[in-house]
């Protein structure tokens, strides 16, 4: 059980790091795209910083089908399908996920890091699982453990 559950944080981060932009996705603000396949996602009102080093803009819209970022624009000047899954961004931050390159996932909180292997070997899985998952909620998608032994 312990295994599956460290697995499945391991998958979703995965997933979430082959969300790509093919290089023509990267318009100005106002440009209007039209999405290209099926939409099934639509992230809606955030500002946008798209990992290019643009500004950030206000409003955005951000169109996906599948593991892929089909379109992104603004509000009223980007057409949202009626079949995509609508996801409120307002007074959020949409941003590509971030690295961690230097990462323990068998350190929580405080303590002595060199006692980690030995005093919760029987629960290593359950912890580093437990790290993922709030690496992955603060928006580390990509995560290089250093040292965890296991």
């Amino acid at each position: 059980m312990l295994r599956k559950h460290f697995i499945f944080w391991i998958v979703l981060a995965a997933v979430f790091t082959t969300w790509g932009m093919p290089a023509d996705a990267n318009p100005a603000p106002n440009q209007h795209h039209e999405p290209k396949g099926t939409v099934q996602l639509a992230l809606v009102g955030g500002r946008l910083i798209d990992g290019f080093g643009g500004l950030p803009f206000e409003n955005s819209v951000v169109l996906v089908s599948g593991t892929t970022i089909t379109s992104i624009g603004q509000v009223g000047q980007l057409k949202i399908p009626a079949s995509a899954r609508v996801i409120d961004t307002n007074g959020m931050t949409v941003l590509p996920g971030l690295w961690d390159s230097h990462g323990h996932l068998m350190h929580l909180a405080e303590g002595t890091p060199t006692d980690y292997p030995t005093r919760y070997k029987d629960r290593a899985l359950e912890l580093m699982a437990i790290v993922a998952e709030i690496n992955l909620k603060a928006g580390v998608t990509s995560f290089r453990d250093t040292g965890s032994g296991v």
